[in-house]
């Protein structure tokens, strides 16, 4: 008797946590597609506006009539698919980012007409006003009777001041890590919000598959060295210089001094290479979707910068490995004691400024290009990005993209 009753009440229990469930996953639905009609909705509402521009001023109204005629002219033609649209086109996209699916319109966060590509622009921005702020300290603050340029670590490393040398003794120290905040966050966030756009594209053309992997299995990395480059402020390189040539790989370790540079430039290397994948995976997504800045820019041009800027990274970062490992590379800095005149100085420049070119001076251009329509470069989507809070039941779960977007 009360086994039966146990049995019938645990029925009764399981019939309303199925309904439950239901009603749940019925209301988690409804939610979803009435995110994706709203945008629906947005983006029909600006194809019609401005179809009604166009029709006030181009007579848009009578070329449409006399294309559904089959008579139409060759100007009023679209253009083929392998032609680049000179012309800002005005996009609507929503992404929504969460782990799981919303229950009700008060679990959901939105962020208003954000563009992606700006967080870029400003970052990069901010990391060259750094160097420059840093600079002007150093000159005037920093370098005098007691720290002197010529006698840094740095200086006597590579026989020249390399660009960070200006940002590593205090004042110049202090409010360069201040600065820093304002170009690692955007690119942060940028990182996070760019991967969830190239998932976006590829959901619609799988034939961007080469640029979407290289971005997922990417860009964790780029997140964490970009979160980790104040790092290069902690270990400062301010000791006493040894010549690594004299060394063993034992001494080395136990030198203070060379352990310090060493901490300071791993995250500075993990720095440079994520400036270059992010280098790499902006000219490649911009190559697949035919986004280029200028009308004219030939497209393979970009595949030629990635090929350079990957030559340079490699190049420049084997030189500064050798250096500090007392090894040989063609192409080092070698001071004359005699004369007291450095050797490939002038070389040495020239790569360090180079890179910095390539992988930041660069990409703010390019950026600038797309966030303003500089040069008749189709500037970037403006996003109305969803969040939705995570359950303690979802945690294991991997983030859902879940996106519309119309022209």
């Amino acid at each position: 008797m009360i086994a039966q009753q146990i049995k019938k009440t645990a029925e009764v229990k399981n019939k309303a946590d199925l309904v439950a469930n239901t009603t749940e996953l019925r209301n988690r639905m409804v939610i979803r597609h009435k995110i994706e009609l709203e945008a629906l909705l947005k983006a029909h509402e600006i194809e019609i506006e401005s179809c009604a521009a166009a029709a006030a001023t181009t007579n848009c109204a009578s070329s449409a009539a006399n294309a559904a005629s089959s008579t139409s002219s060759s100007q009023t033609k679209a253009p083929p698919n392998n032609k680049r649209q000179t012309e800002p086109e005005i996009v609507d996209h929503h992404l929504f980012l969460a782990n799981r699916e919303p229950v009700d319109e008060s679990d959901l966060y939105k962020l208003e007409e954000v563009t992606i590509e700006f967080l870029r622009f400003f970052g990069l921005l901010m990391s060259i006003v750094m160097l420059l702020i840093g600079k002007i300290i150093s000159t005037y603050s920093v370098f005098n009777d007691k720290i002197v340029k010529d006698e840094t670590y740095i200086v006597k490393l590579f026989g020249f001041a390399h660009t960070c040398v200006e940002i590593d003794f205090n004042p110049s120290k202090t409010v360069a890590a201040l600065i820093l905040n304002f170009a690692t966050i955007p690119l942060m966030a940028f990182t996070y919000l760019q991967r969830g756009r190239i998932a976006n594209h590829y959901n619609e053309n799988k034939d961007l598959w080469k640029v979407y992997y290289f971005s997922k299995y990417t860009w964790h990395f780029r997140l964490v060295s970009y979160a980790c480059f104040f790092m290069v402020f902690v270990n400062s390189p301010d000791g006493e210089y040894e010549d690594p040539q004299d060394m063993t790989l034992k001494q080395m370790f136990a030198n203070e001094a060379w352990t310090k540079f060493l901490a300071h430039y791993i995250p500075f290397f993990c720095w440079q290479l994520s400036l270059t994948l992010m280098s790499f995976e902006q000219t490649w997504y911009h190559y697949a979707t035919n986004t280029m800045p200028f009308a004219r820019f030939p497209p393979k041009a970009l595949l030629c910068y990635n090929f350079v800027t990957g030559v340079v990274f490699v190049y420049y970062n084997l030189w500064i490995i050798t250096f500090v490992f007392g090894a040989r590379f063609l192409g080092h800095t070698q001071l004359n004691e005699e004369t007291g005149v450095v050797r490939n100085m002038l070389w040495g420049r020239c790569i360090m400024y180079t890179f910095l070119g390539l992988t930041q001076v660069v990409p703010i251009f390019f950026s600038g290009c797309r966030v303003y329509g500089w040069f008749g470069t189709p500037k970037s989507e403006s996003y109305v990005i969803t969040m939705s809070r995570s359950n303690k039941e979802d945690t294991n779960k991997e983030d859902v993209i879940v996106s519309t977007s119309t022209v």
